[in-house]
């Protein structure tokens, strides 16, 4: 989703020094399209999927989660995003918010219908954001290996032994903001564990460095959907990226091509996201203003081998984008296209970030047969995926 501040919107052998903090909710967390989203009652109601997010200045509700809690409208408000139009909220408050032990209370926070994030995305509900409320609270342990997450008080937290640290100021009140080096160009990062993408480098920062050619070759397409409309961007493979004292390598990058909103901010470089961030066990300590960040073994990222972006039309599938002279392209599906079926499967009955997966897997060249419905035709395509960007 890519959201700006303006919305703005270890594993078991960990050492004796962390655990002597007092470890306020340990509970399980879903990674549904490279987010962290945790289960939160809120208001004394729920369980309601939360989306943990480093890039979200305020708590967000979706319109349909504030009338099942009861929670007034406070009047609206007009906000951005990484996309380039602004979008209408409502504000409101909560009066708790609490995750597995830990809770919060009496929290501003802003309402919006998400709809266009359930189509494009594709999921199937969205409850809500949270944000900076929770990492100013608690030190946020995220371990990516065992999908758990922990919130613990930040007196008594300690890092590992051996952990790397990386420092953070705050952008635009709230969003970390750390220093990086892409391409030998160093910059300021912002960390957005709202971002899907592994890293979005902003349009002035690449075009002043001319990073398009540095690393080329690219794909452009659609890469994602935020506060304020569709982000497109020139996908790229970046073979080493260093921000502090950490690195990440053979990820896959975007380079906006947004005109406007929070991914042609000129004053920073770009964002990380969770791509990024799972290549360690991650720790934001707000506190003290760092990063605790323990490797994981190394893995390349993986990009759709495709060409195709499907998002949610109902209960089917629906073609939101096609990358030129991709795998589906040279099948003859174009965007607008309905898809029914996948390989002799209704679409009603697959998941759709299921679907995503398979479309990127390298090990998966077989033929993929989709169905689709065109002003009222049907057809099928054979859709043989190849790898689009270097490294796959």
């Amino acid at each position: 989703m890519g959201t700006s501040s303006r919305w703005m919107w270890a594993a078991a052998l960990l050492a004796p020094s962390t655990w002597a903090a007092q470890v306020a909710a340990d509970v399980p967390f879903t990674l549904v399209d490279n987010r962290v989203f945790v289960a939160a009652t809120l208001n004394g109601v729920g369980p309601f999927q939360m989306l943990l997010d480093t890039g979200a200045g305020n708590i967000g509700i979706s319109t349909a989660t504030m009338l099942a809690i009861g929670a007034r409208n406070e009047g609206g408000e007009e906000i951005s995003g990484a996309g380039e139009k602004t979008a209408t909220v409502v504000k409101t408050h909560l009066r708790s918010l609490r995750i597995g032990a830990a809770e919060m209370r009496d929290l501003p926070t802003l309402a919006h219908t998400f709809g266009a994030l359930n189509d494009v995305i594709g999921f199937r509900r969205f409850d809500g954001i949270a944000g900076a409320a929770v990492f100013r609270r608690y030190v946020v342990d995220i371990d990516f290996e065992r999908s758990r997450l922990r919130l613990i008080e930040p007196d008594g937290y300690e890092a590992p032994p051996g952990a790397i640290v990386v420092p953070f100021t705050e952008y635009d009140g709230s969003i970390p903001l750390v220093d990086g080096i892409v391409a030998g160009v160093p910059g300021k990062f912002i960390v957005d564990l709202g971002d899907r993408s592994s890293l979005t480098l902003f349009g002035p920062f690449w075009r002043a460095h001319r990073l398009d050619a540095a690393l080329a070759p690219g794909v452009e397409a659609l890469t994602g959907y935020g506060v304020g409309g569709p982000i497109r961007g020139v996908v790229v493979r970046v073979q080493r990226f260093a921000f502090g004292a950490a690195e990440a390598g053979a990820i896959v990058a975007r380079l906006s091509l947004q005109s406007s909103g929070g991914f042609a901010d000129p004053a920073i470089a770009g964002s990380i996201g969770t791509g990024v961030l799972k290549h360690f066990h991650t720790v934001v300590d707000v506190a003290r203003h760092r990063f605790v960040l323990e490797p994981r073994p190394r893995f390349a990222d993986r990009y759709d081998r495709a060409g195709l972006w499907l998002g949610r039309d109902g209960a089917r599938f629906k073609v939101f984008d096609v990358v030129a002279a991709g795998p589906a392209d040279q099948a003859g599906l174009r965007t607008g296209d309905v898809v029914t079926a996948i390989d002799g499967h209704k679409a009603e009955s697959l998941d759709l970030f299921s679907v995503r997966e398979r479309l990127r897997d390298p090990a998966a060249n077989e033929p993929v047969l989709i169905d689709y419905r065109r002003e009222g035709r049907t057809a099928r395509a054979e859709v043989r995926p190849r790898d689009l960007l270097p490294g796959g």
